[in-house]
């Protein structure tokens, strides 16, 4: 009986070191990939700032009409601006003040920032390197994790799009590249969120999980029929 009892308490042998990883660790190391890529975006984001105060010039005609549209628009005049572009002429000759045709996702950004940082070429391109920095390389890793990809593909995702040149040339500039590419990805990844993708959220469960699995299963008709 001593014996018997003492064999029960015994703890289980342990695990062969050699096998695969159990799966309650995978949460832990994509919560770590996640971890790092948000240290890293932090201090990209922090020294771009850094190197954006001291810009003192618009560099395209472009970033001067959605400054333009930020003043209008904390003018309280709406889209609508107060001088011709080449673009008005086809519209008919003789308006003093045309409606802006350029898009009003980046004038109201800069608003925003003129409104919080003062009107400056600094405040113009506030708006693209938080949205280089700190959203996009989120939405892109969210995005690969919803296709099913492991925590160190949507890191390497992340990184592409927080070092890809031409995003980091964009991030210095008031235009609407950062703005329509940040819309295009939140698209995509909400379109994706009633589809059956992994429903992984930081330290929440695993890649495989799927949101079908919460499903209950359909019952057999021949089982209610006491097994005619």
């Amino acid at each position: 009986m001593t014996e018997a009892t003492t064999s029960a308490t015994e703890s289980p042998p342990p695990a062969e070191s050699g096998g695969p990883p159990a799966a309650s660790q995978r949460p832990d190391r994509v919560r770590r990939f996640f971890l790092c890529l948000i240290v890293l975006c932090v201090s990209v984001a922090v020294g771009s700032i850094y190197i954006a105060l001291d810009r003192d010039i618009l560099d395209t005609s472009d970033e001067a009409g959605y400054s333009a549209q930020a003043d209008s628009l904390m003018a309280g005049d709406g889209l609508t601006i107060g001088f011709i572009q080449f673009h008005h002429k086809q519209v008919g000759a003789g308006i003093e003040h045309p409606e802006d045709l350029y898009p009003p996702g980046t004038g109201a950004l800069q608003a925003v920032a003129y409104t919080l940082l003062g009107k400056s070429e600094f405040a113009a391109v506030v708006p693209s390197i938080l949205l280089q920095c700190l959203v996009l390389p989120f939405l892109a890793f969210f995005l690969a994790r919803r296709l099913g990809a492991a925590g160190a593909f949507a890191f390497a995702c992340g990184m592409a799009v927080l070092f890809d040149v031409v995003l980091r040339e964009a991030a210095f500039q008031g235009l609407s590249d950062l703005p329509f590419s940040t819309f295009m990805l939140a698209a995509a990844l909400m379109a994706l969120r009633s589809r059956r993708a992994c429903s992984w959220r930081p330290g929440t469960g695993s890649s495989r999980q799927r949101s079908c699995s919460r499903r209950r299963p359909r019952r057999c008709a021949c089982s209610d029929r006491g097994g005619r």
